[in-house]
């Protein structure tokens, strides 16, 4: 592995303008570092890979079966017994594009399994029950949270972190932060889909933040941001005020 081909693409991965560009820099680390193997190999110390892999093929067959009575059971046992496993840090601190792909795999196998059951066609009765068991099981699980830390300068990171979570739909509902973290979770969460844009856009126009009662923190440099929309809601007004706005026809 070249030093320098290391420093340059990790420069490149600290200063990605999307997520996707980030995480193909990350896959290219993982290759240079020898961690894309670690990622294939599915034996690990902090949970039962072989248990794992039998419950894709039970989550598999039922679902090909419609067997939705036995895929919830199936889906919750499974949810319970690997979910502690599979939340150890060790698994999402090793590489740089991600955790073990049998992980993914489980993952993507629980959101496929959820889907399943909540879209099936049933009559009202069966459906009120189907609602009643996902909330029990919401409230066993807990939600997907964002903690942002504290320091006065970490506001402007943390700013990049919630728009590049927002662009990508993937912004959780629950925000909390402490001290800088604590102001822009408070700014962020108290405001609309489209407040949380001219918010973000704050940025672009002063490169600043105003905070109510507190004042206005400025960027010592000049930050680069750059927004995209898939037309699935309206460009807002503010965008378009201070930004170079350019539609890209079909």
């Amino acid at each position: 592995m070249s030093t320098a081909r290391m420093r340059s693409l990790t420069r490149a991965w600290d200063h990605a303008p999307d997520v996707e560009t980030w995480r193909q820099i990350a896959q290219a680390l993982d290759e240079e570092t020898g961690l894309a193997a670690w990622r294939a190999e599915d034996a690990c110390e902090v949970y039962d890979a072989r248990r794992i892999r039998a419950d894709l093929v039970r989550f598999e067959a039922l679902r090909a079966a419609k067997d939705w009575r036995n895929l919830a059971f199936s889906l919750h046992d499974s949810v319970l017994r690997h979910m502690p496993d599979l939340a150890h840090p060790a698994l999402f601190h090793t590489a740089f594009g991600g955790t073990k792909h049998l992980v993914e795999r489980w993952l993507d196998a629980v959101c496929d399994a959820i889907d399943s059951l909540a879209d099936r066609d049933v009559d009202p009765d069966g459906a009120a029950r189907r609602r009643e068991a996902f909330h029990r099981e919401a409230r066993g699980l807990g939600r997907s949270a964002l903690m942002l830390s504290g320091g006065a300068t970490l506001g402007f990171i943390h700013l990049g972190v919630v728009k590049a979570l927002f662009e990508a739909d993937l912004l959780p509902d629950v925000l909390t932060g402490a001290s800088m973290g604590a102001m822009v979770a408070a700014g962020v969460g108290t405001r609309s889909d489209e407040e949380l844009e001219a918010f973000l856009l704050e940025v672009l126009d002063d490169w600043s933040v105003t905070v109510p009662e507190l004042g206005t923190f400025r960027a010592s440099t000049p930050p680069l941001c750059v927004l995209t929309s898939n037309r699935t809601r309206e460009v807002h007004d503010a965008l378009k005020r201070r930004c170079l706005y350019h539609w890209v026809d079909y």
